[in-house]
């Protein structure tokens, strides 16, 4: 629900690298307490007030539910999950090279 908050906000890149540093990197890797996402709201820009409001509203609930059922279609099953061209996916931390392998490839091996 944050990381769609962040993106109508447009700050999901910045949003997103400071939980998922937080959660493998940090002290307090508890991306559920309200203190860590307020440190990460504020490290990224985003207004506290507004991200608090819409984590418990149920439009991003359902939002979250839509993206949930979509990623299960697809054959996915948890995050982060990455797709390169549609189908092209690869799930886990421990991918994100390959990730970044086939992006360059794909991109003429910058």
């Amino acid at each position: 629900r944050g990381a769609i908050y962040a993106q109508e906000q447009h700050l999901l890149i910045p949003y997103s690298r400071a939980v998922f540093e937080t959660y493998w990197g940090s002290e307090s890797p508890d991306i559920s307490n309200d203190e860590v996402l307020t440190a990460i709201c504020g490290r990224v820009g985003l207004d506290t007030d507004g991200f608090f409001r819409a984590i418990s509203n149920q439009h991003y609930k359902a939002l979250l539910r839509q993206n949930t059922d979509e990623l299960i279609a697809r054959g996915g099953y948890g995050s982060p999950t990455i797709f390169i061209n549609g189908d092209d996916m690869y799930f886990g931390n421990d991918r994100l090279p390959l990730v970044e392998f086939r992006l360059r490839k794909l991109l003429g091996g910058l």
